[in-house]
């Protein structure tokens, strides 16, 4: 009973509504009670009455009846419009406390903004009024920000050029020209009216970096609006800047001379101009150097002492360490002396030491750049070779060098190998041969015939060479060699017996069609010397279908007409079943046409077909040059350009119209009248460019013999031929009875 009325006053208690807050007892009355679902309540603060839980409230709806909690906000951290208030709030509090040092950490931090891409262009107005500052350093980052966003906001920008115009008139010249310089970049089309004044202005300026900075400013108004430079006084005070004191001035103003009269032709200086610039010339930079001198190619020399004059002065520049410079001296003493052979020779002799030390750079690119350069002047004439003769093995290939600068320097030696040389630059060449890269390996094996063309002394040297070479079992060494050896034996017929033996090898190791073709023409013409040539032919017939080159197939069919006419009972059936295949199943229309022609020759005359396909051939004194004598008079032209890289003229890389910077050759002074006394010819220069002398070997005369060793062109083989053909030849006119078919059958004895 006690129990009972104890838990009926309990409930009685629990049925009234409680005041919120905590009750006295209430955490006594929760842990004798035995209500799990008030245990498991997260403990708060302030707890809300809970409903009393009866029979018909189940879990679940209880649940759904408790407060959900709000959804987190997300952070405005991460919103652009979020950063940009955030610098706004930075940059007013900054000028509203004046503090210098948190203005300049705002400004920083808008440009660290700008430069991670971020769109800042909201804060143009705030960052207008923070230029007004002296701390550079402020003003040099908001003017960025203001060249920056002046063309997207180009409204806002007029807010900015009060300000800049203002800091134009400031007592600094560092600031001055700040102040220009961003001016002039707003690019503007309504701010050249302002721009005029400022850079008129500034280009009288008592300081040398301010008259600079308007100097470039003027190319910048002339690329907004033309008419404003030169229909006012711009152009008229540029060109008093040619003779400004300051070297920097002066060679900005060369540049920009160039480009705002590049449609008249660039600047075109005077004599007095030239005199005052060149003997002011030390005092520049190497660029400011090369603009004078870009500048001198463009005057002409009136005689012979003034060319002696200008060389004794820039003489001084060939010991500067600068390539662009050197070269730019190179191109201007190979200009002025190209119609007098005899002083070249002294000033190839003088350029040849600077050049040689700019060669051997540790700055690959550069010694790349004069090795070119090099090239170019040796392959002018004679004369320009036999300058460098001496210094052939500076040439030679370093293991550690690029390809490009090898491939260069192999060609160098091979235009510079003579009788004394030769076999010097040959064996040289002949180690580049096992290199890794297999282009350089090509080359150089190239570079080895070659030698033996122009030097006829080595050509047994080099035979004997190339026939080692054919018995390496290296595909690329192979082809390379043989297609050499074929040239080879153009010119040096007798020379052949050494490479003879390596041929057969040699055949079944190429692979290439260059390769395969050169084997093939060496089978064609000295059947009669090879013994095993119609035996070495007969499986590249029996493969004629698979092979995909017809370059190879064209001369597989000579090499076996050629052969047939020399030993005829071994031949015959090769060829007739060649031909069959080749007018037949021959999809190539060339083969299929020359094979044709080749039966029906042999249908109508086997005589006249011997004299047309075996004709003597003269012996071959010199090959055809990769580049003709017009292109490389019209590159050399371009001399120290990207002309002379390219080995192209500058038209084919870049629009040259109207261009002021396409290098041009300098007019040599007249050859009329003696130098004035006084002037001494220039001491002999250590490295230079020169002049073209056409050189010319006589001709021997052609050889009278053909390559069957009969004289004259008539066929001495008819006894074989008639031996081979029954009956005798149809007339030429007679037309052919049946399909070429059968008519091939019946020719060849199938």
């Amino acid at each position: 009973l006690k129990r009972s009325v104890a838990l009926a006053q309990f409930a009685a208690r629990w049925r009234r509504p409680r005041a919120p807050g905590p009750r006295p007892g209430a955490a006594a009355a929760a842990r004798t009670t035995e209500a799990p679902d008030h245990s498991k309540l997260p403990i708060r603060k302030h707890r809300v009455r809970q409903p009393k839980l009866s029979s018909s409230n189940s879990p679940k709806k209880a649940e759904t009846t408790m407060a959900q909690p709000p959804p987190p906000r997300p952070a405005g951290y991460f919103e652009k419009k979020g950063e940009v208030h955030e610098l706004r709030q930075l940059l007013r509090g900054a000028s509203a406390e004046r503090d210098q040092q948190k203005k300049r950490d705002a400004i920083k931090k808008v440009i660290a903004y700008m430069t991670l891409g971020i769109d800042v262009s909201p804060l143009f107005s705030e960052m207008v009024m923070a230029s007004a500052t002296t701390d550079l350093v402020q003003k040099k980052m908001v003017y960025l920000y203001l060249v920056n966003y002046a063309e997207s906001n180009s409204d806002l920008a007029i807010l900015a050029i009060n300000t800049l115009q203002k800091d134009c008139r400031d007592d600094d010249p560092m600031i001055r020209g700040l102040a220009l310089r961003s001016l002039c970049s707003l690019s503007l089309a309504n701010m050249v009216e302002y721009l005029q004044p400022a850079v008129q202005r500034a280009l009288e300026d008592v300081n040398g970096y301010v008259r600079k900075t308007a100097v470039i400013g003027v190319v910048k108004i002339f690329y907004i609006n033309p008419s404003v430079v030169t229909e006012t006084e711009l152009l008229p005070s540029l060109k008093r800047l040619v003779n400004d004191n300051d070297a920097h001035v002066v060679s900005n103003t060369i540049s920009a001379l160039e480009e705002v009269l590049a449609a008249e032709g660039g600047y075109m200086p005077s004599e007095e101009v030239i005199t005052g610039l060149l003997n002011r010339i030390m005092h520049f930079s190497e660029w400011g150097q090369c603009a004078i001198l870009r500048l001198l190619t463009k005057y002409s020399v009136a005689n012979e002492g003034e060319m002696f004059d200008i060389m004794n002065i820039l003489d001084d520049l060939l010991k500067q360490s600068s390539s662009a410079v050197v070269l730019s001296v190179t191109k201007i003493f190979v200009d002025l002396t190209s119609n007098r052979p005899d002083i070249q020779q002294d000033v190839l002799m003088r350029l040849k030491g600077p050049l040689l030390t700019l060669m051997a750079a540790s700055s690959m690119e550069l010694a790349y750049t004069v090795l070119v350069h090099i090239h170019a002047l040796i392959s002018r004439g004679p004369r320009q070779v036999e300058v460098f003769q001496a210094d052939f093995k500076q040439f030679f290939c370093r293991y550690n060098e690029p390809s490009y600068i090898k491939q260069v320097k192999i060609d160098i030696l091979t235009m510079l190998a003579d009788f004394n040389s030769a076999e010097h630059i040959v064996l040289e060449l002949s180690e580049y041969v096992t290199e890794v890269d297999v282009e350089i390996a090509r080359r150089a094996i190239r570079a080895i015939g070659t030698i033996a063309v122009h030097v006829p002394s080595t050509s047994e040297m080099i035979v004997s060479s190339l026939s080692n070479l054919l018995e390496l079992d290296i595909d690329y060494v192979c082809t390379e060699a043989a297609v050499v050896m074929k040239d080879l034996v153009r010119k040096y017929p007798e020379q052949f017996q050494q490479a003879s033996g390596a041929v057969q090898k040699c055949l079944k190791i190429v692979s290439e069609p260059d390769g395969k073709s050169a084997l093939l023409w060496i089978l064609g013409e000295y059947g009669l010397l090879i013994e095993d040539a119609p035996y070495l032919l007969e499986p590249m017939i029996d493969g004629f279908m698979e092979e995909p080159s017809g370059a190879v197939q064209l001369e597989m069919l000579t090499a076996t007409v050629k052969l047939f006419f020399c030993r005829p009972p071994e031949v015959q059936k090769m060829l007739g079943r060649l031909l069959q295949e080749a007018i037949q199943e021959c999809t190539h229309p060339d083969v299929r046409d020359r094979a044709l022609l080749y039966y029906r020759l042999l249908q109508v005359s086997p005589e006249e077909a011997r004299r047309v396909i075996c004709a003597p051939k003269e012996v071959v004194e010199e090959f055809q040059e990769e580049m003709d004598a017009d292109l490389k008079d019209r590159v050399f032209e371009e001399f120290n350009s990207l002309s002379t890289v390219y080995k192209q003229p500058a038209s084919k890389f870049i629009q040259v119209s109207g261009s002021p910077f396409v290098a041009t050759k300098m007019p040599p002074p007249p050859l009329e009248g003696e130098p004035p006394a006084g002037f001494a010819k220039p001491p002999p220069v250590n490295g230079g460019a020169a002049y073209a002398v056409d050189h010319q070997v006589p001709n021997p005369s052609p050889a009278e013999t053909d390559l069957l060793g009969e004289s004259g062109g008539g066929a001495a083989g008819g006894d074989l031929l008639d031996d081979l053909f029954s009956g005798p030849p149809p007339a030429v006119s007679a037309a052919p009875a049946t399909t070429p078919a059968a008519d091939l059958a019946n020719l060849t004895g199938f």
